[in-house]
């Protein structure tokens, strides 16, 4: 079936580029307006061309597809794009179907393309510019969480302030106390030992006793004996003293603060010292080792119920370069270890032992800073400490020392 003249004026009264395709995709016939949009001289330039070879390659399928679909009988819609010389895409609204002759058969093809560049180009321009507020919004929503997230942060920050100034302050009190008891010791310490020189001296001059009356008497002198170096014990460790090391034995730096350690022992706990094998020579403030050796020996006594056993023994170790660390430099060391046969300790309060204010004793009745200034005194003495513990089967601390082999030659 022929088109009239008539139709084919209509047809050319069409803005858009319409066009008659024989089943090969071939162009049979066109409209004025399409020769124009194709920019050809006229209709004959065009009749006869392929028309999905008119098309840029990435769209060739797009076309093809169109076809198929028409030649089956069926009406298809597309968008695709043609390449301008200057080589910018113009894009087309296309639609395909089939031309059917009087019998219902599909002996030719039509296409309609209706060009859309410039709302394919609005339509990129509006997707640009959702997507480019769509990373500002994020962007902003970013940084109103960081905003978030650092109050949060300032927020914690100022909570763990007022906590440690709350905690510095009950340091300071508690250090304050401490002094008050120090010198109430020291006071009590100085009249006690002052009242026993009394006592000594008065027993000194009985005279004419039965041998019964001579025992007791004996036993009265032994007692203040003691009593009296007890005091004087308790009178050198509460004194407040700068660092000042020197070369001191060890093993007899612990004799000394041994007979406090046992008077602080419950009833029904053991404690021992083992003798140590040689002198053990180093260079330390006594005072301070001492000082240490009670923190930690406070910590075995609380450890230990009644039964429990605590035993304080000595020895040398060497520490080769591979077995070193940051806090345990290579060489040769000496050691004081306090054992004891308390229930031991986790793997998470091991890792917490040394942190100031950490206790697992009952609130207020530890600072949470003795195992902590150990191992400041430790360090000061240029050693180190170690703990060996697990749940059930006791606790070793280890004050290791590094080893003086000679006194040094004034």
């Amino acid at each position: 079936m022929e088109s009239t003249p008539t139709f084919k004026q209509l047809v050319d009264l069409s803005d858009d580029c319409v066009k008659e395709l024989d089943l090969d995709g071939r162009i049979v016939a066109i409209n004025a307006c399409g020769v124009v949009l194709l920019r050809a001289p006229n209709e004959g330039a065009l009749i006869g061309q392929d028309w999905v070879a008119m098309w840029p390659d990435a769209f060739q399928a797009v076309v093809r597809r169109g076809l198929d679909a028409a030649r089956e009988g069926q009406r298809s819609r597309f968008v695709a794009a043609s390449e301008n010389p200057d080589g910018s895409l113009r894009w087309w609204s296309v639609i395909v179907g089939p031309l059917r002759d009087a019998d219902g058969h599909v002996f030719r093809l039509g296409g309609i393309s209706r060009e859309v560049t410039e709302r394919v180009n609005l339509e990129q321009s509006l997707d640009s510019l959702n997507d480019s507020l769509r990373h500002r919004l994020a962007a902003a929503q970013r940084s109103v969480d960081q905003g978030a997230r650092r109050v949060v942060a300032l927020q914690d920050e100022l909570a763990l302030t007022s906590m440690a100034r709350g905690a510095a302050e009950h340091v300071a009190l508690q250090a304050q106390k401490g002094e008050a008891v120090g010198q109430v010791v020291a006071g009590m310490g100085h009249d006690l030992n002052n009242h026993l020189q009394t006592i000594l001296s008065a027993l000194d001059v009985l005279s004419d006793l039965s041998p019964l009356q001579a025992r007791y008497v004996g036993f009265a002198q032994q007692a203040a004996h003691h009593a009296a170096l007890m005091s004087r014990r308790m009178l050198a460790f509460s004194r407040t003293r700068p660092h000042s090391p020197d070369y001191v034995d060890l093993a007899e730096v612990v004799a000394d603060v041994f007979p406090l350690m046992e008077s602080t022992v419950r009833r029904g706990t053991s404690i021992t010292l083992d003798p140590a094998p040689a002198p053990l020579l180093v260079f330390a403030d006594g005072h301070e080792v001492q000082q240490a050796l009670m923190n930690v020996g406070l910590n075995a006594r609380d450890a230990c119920e009644a039964g429990g056993s605590i035993r304080v023994s000595f020895g040398e170790v060497h520490v080769a370069p591979d077995a070193s660390s940051a806090s345990l430099q290579d060489g040769d060391y000496v050691y004081v270890d306090v054992t004891d046969s308390g229930p031991g300790m986790s793997d998470d309060v091991k890792e917490r032992l040394f942190q100031p204010f950490f206790t697992t004793k009952p609130e207020g009745t530890s600072s949470g800073l003795g195992l902590a200034q150990v191992l400041g005194l430790m360090r000061q003495a240029g050693g180190a400490v170690e703990v060996e513990s697990s749940l059930g089967a006791g606790t070793r601390v280890r004050l290791l020392f590094p080893k003086t082999r000679e006194l040094a030659v004034a």
